[in-house]
């Protein structure tokens, strides 16, 4: 599969300042579990990018020029954690728009008058 951990990839070890930071912008993007559900793997096939979101599986790969780049590792790590962040935030606002929808079909299928309420997560 294209695009998925394989036998190119292998887990990456965090340091504990990394790892800590990782669980901070999870709670502070009120996304707490996200920094249990995202892991990081390192891929050396990696070779126009320093690290990708694979956000169908929650994996974070990262790739030789990161491991370069130890001063720039929170910074990277932060911003592909925010697409994970982002595409778990935009599933649950499409979620709930779609049953907002179906509700307020339900409702004008039953007569009944209709409040519409913004929501913005």
């Amino acid at each position: 599969m294209a695009g998925h951990p394989s036998s190119t990839t292998k887990p990456f070890r965090l340091s504990t300042n990394l790892k800590r930071d990782i669980r901070c912008w999870s709670r502070l993007w009120g996304l707490p579990s996200l920094s249990q559900k995202v892991t990081v793997r390192f891929n050396g096939r990696l070779r126009t990018t320093v690290a990708r979101l694979l956000s169908d599986i929650d994996v974070i790969e990262v790739g030789p020029r990161f491991i370069v780049l130890r001063s720039k590792r929170r910074e990277i790590l932060c911003h592909e954690l925010a697409h994970a962040a982002a595409s778990r935030r935009d599933a649950a606002r499409l979620d709930l728009q779609f049953h907002d929808r179906h509700r307020l079909h339900r409702d004008r299928a039953r007569g009944m008058s209709i409040v519409v309420l913004s929501v913005t997560l």
